[in-house]
């Protein structure tokens, strides 16, 4: 495992993960920039589960706008994460985003 996934994950386990209720509000902006490095592979699976979520959420409202929610490697063609890159936008048999 990844030295610094594993710490990520150990800071959701240790006793400041308690379960939160959040209300959060977004520019149309600032939603786009969140889901281009929320949608990411590499980001963390709780924020991106809840990432996720959010878009079918905009989907259900605002179909024609949830097009514009994904992945910045998506929208650019290309990953700016570069030797860091997880997936590669030419492999199409795996999934970029959801």
């Amino acid at each position: 495992m990844n030295p610094k996934k594993a710490t990520e994950d150990a800071n959701f386990v240790l006793p400041r993960a308690t379960e939160t209720a959040l209300t959060i509000g977004f520019t149309p902006e600032a939603l786009i920039n969140f889901m281009y490095k929320r949608l990411c592979v590499r980001a963390q699976d709780e924020i991106r589960a809840v990432a996720i979520e959010m878009k079918k959420q905009v989907k259900g409202v605002l179909p024609e706008f949830s097009k514009k929610l994904q992945p910045h490697c998506k929208y650019l063609m290309w990953c700016p994460e570069g030797k860091l890159s997880l997936i590669h936008i030419s492999e199409p048999t795996r999934p970029l985003y959801i």
